[in-house]
């Protein structure tokens, strides 16, 4: 009844369109409406949610020492240069004139402040995690320079100073109750209203540094998904994330079209090896072999995804094309399980979320073919965590996002002791070359660092490396330069215009 029901609505909105007047130059004015699925918990530059419509509200609102360009690459932001006198030391560069969206002049005593808030383990910002082991000490140059001081050389630095840079005086004059509901930055657009669980609007920034953005205003509106997406296809919304089982309603829809880029998430199922079966990597192997990710990414994820080899995705300069990989085969399963002594099949437990119940069950039986039998343990995200940290589990399917330097990927779920390698591996060699990979700035002594450690990976297989994920997102065709970040998975709205 659903699909008719949008099919009707469909057929209506190509009834009703009509042709827009082409534009050859960018034009001022007009609005974007963007689905959100709830209200983030907070505007509170420090503690920027991790979802993707928080990202989204902090891009557009806040300015930065740089940004991530669809590339990878650092773009100036409101530090218009930088340079390293030696691996240990940052200079930044302020540009003059930024300013606040309250009109007031960002400096070099905003940026200090910033990074004294983030460095700070008592404040509680979200960004404190990422530098505290890295940051010995940050200077005023002057008005317009700033320096960071390293502990030791750290390549993936710029990474983790990706946070939103905020205003000292609004920040003391509002204070931390306020300032998160009516905050100011410095960024293209600036805070207008919020009426919560209904919408978040920003408007046009006049005295953005760059130029005036085109778009006069940008509206985060709150909607079920099913609302969402009859009103996307009515043409009153313009960007919405469609599900896999909608896309070709929205591809048969000549005013409608769909954004895609490589994702930077990874999903794995994740293995506690210290005891049992799975200690021993021809059952790990078996595994690998036995599940058929073609047939999943066909039947379930509708080519949204694509295989994945390792931890490092496919967009990075880090990712290794030729290391092993287990196509699916379960003639070499049923080999490997009985060179480990498992002739009678054996039994494993799988815990997921309960929203991953659909795949893991597609799972349990491809894998119940060769002989493992899974023990399916569906769980409240919050437990599973639980779990999880504390090593309770023998499988357990989990997704990592936001993947930018291969660090993430790499050094924090792989090197022995970490707080997040949650899988009890450790290989000295990986150790050694993880280390290496951090402590020197050559790109391409890094590249060959990590193209080594996904071999071993490959081999050891300390996770079952299962899919990468692809960025599509929908967008109504009037929206012109509609751009997509796909490191940190928000859109850039500061060059977006409409064509009426």
């Amino acid at each position: 009844m659903r699909k008719l029901v949008i099919f009707l609505a469909l057929a209506l909105c190509l009834g009703l369109a009509t042709t827009a007047t082409l534009a050859d130059e960018p034009q001022y004015g007009g609005r974007v409406v963007v689905r959100m699925a709830s209200d983030p918990a907070t505007l509170d530059p420090f503690r920027v949610s991790v979802d993707v419509f928080a990202w989204d509200l902090s891009y557009a609102m806040n300015g930065y020492l740089f940004i991530v360009g669809p590339d990878g690459e650092f773009i100036p932001d409101v530090a218009e240069s930088w340079e390293t006198p030696d691996d240990q030391t940052y200079v930044f560069h302020l540009r003059e004139g930024v300013t606040f969206h309250d009109g007031v002049e960002l400096t070099a005593d905003d940026v200090i402040f910033t990074f004294e808030k983030n460095l700070d383990p008592d404040f509680g910002s979200q960004w404190h995690t990422g530098i505290r082991d890295h940051i010995e000490s940050v200077e005023k140059i002057d008005d317009y320079t700033v320096q960071v001081n390293l502990v030791e050389t750290f390549a993936p630095l710029k990474y983790a100073l990706l946070f939103p840079i905020v205003p000292q005086h609004a920040w003391e004059e509002k204070g931390a109750d306020d300032f998160p509901y009516n905050p100011v930055g410095a960024g293209p657009f600036k805070f207008k209203e919020w009426s919560p669980d209904e919408r978040i609007v920003f408007e046009a920034y006049d005295d953005f540094w760059g130029g005036r953005p085109y778009l006069d205003e940008i509206e985060f509106r709150n909607m079920d998904y099913d609302t969402a997406l009859m009103a996307f296809l009515d043409e009153d919304i313009d960007v919405l994330e469609v599900a896999t089982e909608d896309l070709e309603f929205v591809k048969d829809h000549d005013a409608l079209d769909i954004f895609e880029t490589p994702g930077t998430s990874w999903s794995y199922l994740g293995i506690n090896q210290t005891e049992g079966p799975l200690s021993d990597v021809r059952v790990r192997q078996a595994i690998s072999y036995a599940i058929n990710r073609q047939e999943i990414i066909e039947t379930h994820f509708h080519g949204t995804v694509v295989p994945s080899t390792g931890p490092i995705v496919p967009a990075s300069w880090a990712h290794n094309p030729d290391v092993r990989s287990y196509p699916y085969n379960p003639g070499a399963a049923v080999r490997l399980l009985r060179e480990a002594g498992y002739d009678d099949g054996v039994t494993i437990e799988i815990k997921c979320s309960t929203g991953a119940v659909s795949i893991m069950e597609i799972i349990q039986d491809q894998l119940s073919m060769v002989g493992i039998e899974v023990d399916l343990q569906p769980m409240e995200w919050g437990l599973l965590t639980e779990d999880v940290l504390a090593d309770n589990f023998e499988l357990h399917y989990r997704t990592w996002t936001r993947q930018t330097d291969p660090e993430r990927g790499i050094n924090r779920q792989f090197m022995t002791d970490t707080n997040t390698n949650i899988a009890g591996y450790s290989n000295p060699r990986v150790d050694e070359l993880a280390e290496k990979a951090v402590r020197t700035l050559d790109i391409d002594e890094r590249r060959d660092y990590y193209f080594e450690i996904q071999e071993i990976l490959a081999e050891d297989l300390p996770v079952i490396f299962l899919w990468h994920g692809i960025h599509r997102i929908a967008y109504n065709n009037r929206v012109q330069n509609y751009a997509f970040d796909p490191f940190y998975a928000h859109r850039t709205y500061r060059h977006m215009w409409i064509e009426e």
